[in-house]
């Protein structure tokens, strides 16, 4: 009975993957302007509690993941080695969802709609 209901679920996870029902598209920002700019540094901002971050102009633009590294403040008590902060960069990634531009923080899969952007699918 395990082995029959393993198929089972094999087969529907097969299917679904296979008709498009996870329908999110890695997605690359086109035609980016300033309003589109800051829209996606307050998104990214907001989704790191309101931290001071600066974006390349082209970010989203080449490819569909953007990795933020966070700077560690020196304190007396804490110097950070060679200046950088030892813990992982947060990823956020842009897709396509229906004809919505959304970006999602990969560590939660918090996701956000971005309004005031224009992307393309990513060429495989």
């Amino acid at each position: 009975m395990k082995k029959i209901t393993l198929v089972l679920v094999s087969i529907f996870i097969t299917a679904c993957s296979s008709l498009g029902i996870n329908k999110y598209i890695p997605a690359l920002i086109i035609n980016p302007d300033q309003e589109s700019r800051n829209e996606l540094k307050n998104v990214v901002s907001s989704a790191l509690h309101g931290a001071n971050i600066t974006l390349a102009e082209d970010a989203l633009t080449r490819d569909s993941r953007l990795f933020i590294e966070l700077i560690q403040r020196n304190t007396m008590e804490s110097s950070p080695v060679l200046g950088r902060n030892p813990d992982k960069p947060e990823v956020f990634q842009l897709v396509i969802s229906g004809s919505k531009c959304v970006l999602v923080n990969q560590r939660d899969d918090q996701r956000w709609v971005l309004t005031k952007t224009s992307c393309k699918p990513v060429r495989k």
